[in-house]
């Protein structure tokens, strides 16, 4: 049967492990001692953590807040920049054409 256009083949998205669905639940309950919800314990630990020079929390709390920064793969040019390449390559080809009256 061909897709519809504008219509989902998946409309309930993927279904979630059973840890999530229960850590999702009991980080919004309320811990006993204090009063507040487990989520802003563990939010507040992670902000003193990384004030105190946690290299860890800071990372995380970098990636949640700016979000992870972009890593790039370069499988093309060996390393070498590309614009600097594709300039080689049309002086080149621009010298060959001159050279050869442009046959």
């Amino acid at each position: 049967m061909p897709f519809q256009k504008g219509v989902s083949g998946n409309p309930g998205g993927r279904k979630k492990k059973a840890i999530t669905i229960y850590l999702e639940k009991i980080i919004e309950e309320t811990e006993p001692k204090s009063g507040k919800e487990f989520a802003e314990i563990i939010a507040r630990r992670l902000v003193i953590d990384a004030a105190n020079g946690n290299q860890e929390a800071q990372k995380i709390l970098l990636d949640r807040l700016e979000g992870k920064p972009h890593q790039t793969t370069d499988i093309t040019s060996g390393g070498d920049k590309l614009q600097t390449l594709l300039v080689e390559f049309i002086n080149n080809k621009d010298a060959k054409d001159t050279n050869t009256n442009g046959v």
